[in-house]
């Protein structure tokens, strides 16, 4: 169960309820948007997911963007992963370029969903 006391009720309750409706498999984790070009997610954003498998730091490395603009990277370890979505290393049958849709901000996460297309 994840606890909710420490933001506005109804907000999380919305929010738990919204990343409760899909599997694990569906669901990822944006991270390093600190790193990359700032973006403001909006619900139902289109976000381009693109696999890196030359990345010097990380083979299953997956890009995420808005637009032309690289805004940050799927989660691919469990300091930094929302524990009800898949990590880039679990992606393994995704395409090199794929697509998902930006859902919610949940305390520090940026959840969005898989578009398998």
């Amino acid at each position: 169960e994840i606890s909710c006391s420490l933001v506005g009720s109804e907000m999380c309750i919305r929010d738990r309820i919204t990343i409760n409706q899909h599997s694990k498999k569906d669901l990822i984790t944006i991270v390093g948007t600190s790193f990359q070009k700032q973006v403001q997610f909006k619900e139902g954003m289109k976000l381009k997911l693109v696999k890196e498998p030359d990345n010097s730091y990380d083979k299953d490395a997956i890009a995420v963007y808005v637009g032309s603009d690289k805004v940050g990277y799927v989660a691919n370890s469990k300091e930094t992963n929302f524990s009800k979505s898949s990590m880039a290393s679990e992606l393994k049958n995704l395409p090199k370029i794929s697509y998902a849709r930006y859902l919610t901000d949940y305390f520090d996460y940026h959840i969005a969903k898989l578009k398998w297309e």
